[in-house]
């Protein structure tokens, strides 16, 4: 019995981490002998013969050395000793770092390979280069060196050509794996019935790539360009020509329809926002409404005008519209704002007819001063996203202070002639444009 030393490399005895190898022994050099290696370490491998249930120990000595060489190569196990022309750096820290120099770039960065990584190092970190002679595998991760090796002696016969497809196929590089057992097939055609179950992997792995691309296309499709009907079409066809992805499509499916039902919320709130501005306009120039019948309108009739315009605009249902309108949407903020007419909702202004003694502010003759469009439809605006829940939400309200007053409610008169009986020349009164209200009501919604 073998004792192994504190270098042992054991493998997985797990099925899923077995290696498939086949080489000649030393007694035996008219033979090959083929199946799984379960370990292997410095002195050999545990070996399992195809279609037997026993393995055994073979010494890298019991084999040909040709043979025990490219499998100690593709195992990472050989030329422990070889080295190559390397580089130190001594870093400004006084630490060294070993590795072999990739390039210089035009800015001085030293990009060092090491453990088959290229790091940078700065100009300013680096202050001395000095070359060295490093173990490969400082520099190398094993799949590289393997690949060197196969550059000083490239495969030539069937042999070597499975050795390295086997070794691709085992880092994943399938196409690389398809390639090599073609040309070992080529070379040797009896080896296509010892390789059909592989080849058959590959092929299987070939539709789950072309498989894997179709669902990142159709999403892409999707996601970046909006084309959800085509996207929809190459996951029907996805999950009709690959079964084991008919869920991954389903999923898929489900997320455009969520994605396409999200966009058309979103449309449907721009369309919103921009026929309500028609829709007052239109109502303030054919209607002239009194104040009192223009705020009545855009509770009672306006969200009924808006969803059957929308849905005139997207074609859809105008219930279907309204139920997508009370859903919320996280669009830009929309502002309106009341100005002067905030004492018309304000419970603080004074409002009323005018007297002698007392200013107070008249709604009717504030909707008859501001006659101009514009005026009269931000307070409507403001008044619809206010008293409409289910189909504006208010983001934020805002006050400002009144222009005339500056937030006091009152505004200072003087007089040249006194004004009471002492003899006083000045007086207060409520603010003739706020009316007490104080400030000015801006609203925020969406």
């Amino acid at each position: 019995m073998r004792l192994l030393g504190p270098l042992l490399l054991l493998a997985s005895l797990a099925a899923a981490d077995r290696q498939l190898a086949d080489f000649r022994l030393r007694d035996e050099p008219g033979s090959t002998r083929r199946g799984w290696i379960l370990s292997f370490d410095q002195s050999g491998v545990r070996f399992e013969p195809f279609g037997e249930r026993r393995s055994r120990f073979i010494a890298w000595e019991e084999m040909e050395p040709e043979d025990a060489a490219a499998l100690q190569c593709r195992l990472g196990l050989a030329e422990r000793g070889r080295e190559i022309d390397g580089h130190r750096l001594r870093l400004d820290d006084g630490s060294e770092v070993t590795g072999l120099l990739h390039t210089v770039g035009a800015d001085g960065c030293h990009w060092l390979r090491r453990s088959g990584l290229v790091e940078p190092y700065p100009k300013d970190r680096v202050r001395e280069v000095t070359p060295v002679r490093l173990p490969e595998r400082e520099v190398f991760t094993t799949g590289e060196i393997y690949l060197r090796r196969l550059e000083e002696r490239p495969p030539g016969s069937a042999r070597e050509h499975r050795d390295l497809a086997d070794w691709l196929f085992e880092s994943g590089d399938m196409e690389g794996a398809r390639g090599h057992y073609a040309r070992a097939i080529g070379l040797e055609p009896a080896l296509r019935e010892t390789l059909a179950s592989r080849l058959d992997e590959l092929e299987a792995a070939r539709g789950e790539d072309a498989a894997r691309r179709a669902l990142r296309a159709a999403k892409s499709l999707s996601a970046l360009r909006g084309d959800h009907d085509r996207a929809r079409a190459m996951l029907d066809e996805l999950a009709r020509t690959h079964p084991g992805f008919a869920r991954a499509a389903a999923r898929a499916t489900d997320e455009i329809d969520a994605r396409q039902r999200a966009e058309l919320i979103r449309r449907a709130h721009q369309c919103k926002h921009e026929e309500m501005r028609a829709a007052m306009r239109e109502f303030l120039l054919k209607k002239a409404p009194s104040l009192a019948e223009a705020m009545s309108w855009t509770t009672a009739q306006l969200p009924a005008e808006i969803a059957a315009r929308v849905a005139g605009r997207l074609n859809l249902p105008a219930g279907e519209v309204a139920a997508m309108l009370r859903q919320p949407c996280d669009g830009a903020f929309h502002w309106a704002s009341y100005w002067s007419g905030t004492f018309i909702v304000d419970p603080r202004a004074a409002r009323g007819k005018p007297s002698k003694s007392e200013v107070r502010g008249d709604p009717d003759s504030w909707w008859a001063t501001y006659g101009d469009l514009e005026t009269r439809c931000n307070l409507l605006r403001a008044c619809a996203a206010e008293r409409n829940p289910g189909l504006f939400e208010v983001v934020q309200v805002k006050l400002r202070d009144c222009e005339a007053c500056g937030g006091t409610g009152r505004v200072r008169h003087t007089s040249a002639t006194p004004v009471d009986a002492v003899g006083g020349h000045a007086w207060t009164q409520t603010c003739p444009r706020c009316f007490g209200a104080c400030k000015d009501r801006i609203v925020a919604y969406r």
